[in-house]
């Protein structure tokens, strides 16, 4: 039961490490995006 609850953690883990990724890639790109719209 402990085994499995910590495979389900690390798994949880390893998901939130994928959306902060997405999410910074996101925000780069937003500021991006801003930055170019404000040159025109």
């Amino acid at each position: 039961m402990n085994l499995l609850l910590l495979k389900k953690v690390e798994e949880l883990t390893l998901h939130i490490i994928n959306l902060n990724r997405t999410s910074e890639l996101q925000n780069k790109e937003i500021a991006e995006l801003k930055s170019a719209m404000k040159q025109r």
